[in-house]
């Protein structure tokens, strides 16, 4: 398809293409060293399939859009929503990026499976089922796909970020939010 470029991680629109190669990406990189070093420092929380993305964007930045983390960000924060995250998602997840996405911004989590999300103080919302997808949705402005029939309903399911210590909203009272499919 004319409009399909390929790279080593899957084809992507020639928008997304074309907004990778302005960030400095090329097919070429692979920084396997960045990846390792986030994997040492993360240690248990490591998920693997993070890997790819780490090694192909880790440390550039898509001009206010997505900013692909050369190390790890793991603060209280981070560990204090990384539990329900995981309980929505089924598996282990790692934060790998922040972005723009949602507005006010928002972190881009991994899980094991390779499944992408978007997270922020409002809740949780599916990208794509691996980095092309999600990739099409963060820098190519394509609609969120649908989730998988597993996930659709925990993402569906309200809840309430004020109980997590150090979470969004923490301090808040009685502040409610929900999981976005």
């Amino acid at each position: 398809m004319d409009n399909e470029k390929q790279t080593p991680f899957g084809n992507v629109s020639k928008k997304v293409f074309d907004e990778l190669r302005k960030a400095g990406w090329s097919p070429e990189r692979d920084k396997t060293s960045i990846a390792d070093d986030f994997s040492k420092s993360l240690g248990a929380h490591w998920v693997p399939a993070a890997a790819s993305f780490i090694r192909n964007f880790g440390g550039l930045s898509f001009y206010g859009t997505l900013w692909a983390w050369e190390k790890p960000i793991w603060d209280q924060d981070i560990i204090a929503v990384e539990s329900k995250i995981e309980e929505v998602a089924g598996t282990k997840v790692v934060p790998v990026a922040s972005s723009s996405y949602s507005g006010d911004g928002c972190l881009i989590w991994i899980d094991e499976n390779g499944r992408y999300y978007a997270v922020d103080s409002e809740g949780m919302t599916f990208v794509g089922n691996n980095m092309p997808k999600a990739l099409e949705v963060l820098l190519g402005g394509a609609p969120l796909p649908e989730p998988p029939p597993e996930l659709k309903e925990k993402l569906a399911e309200p809840y309430d970020w004020s109980g997590i210590k150090g979470a969004p909203h923490a301090n808040t009272p009685g502040q409610a939010t929900g999981i976005q499919a």
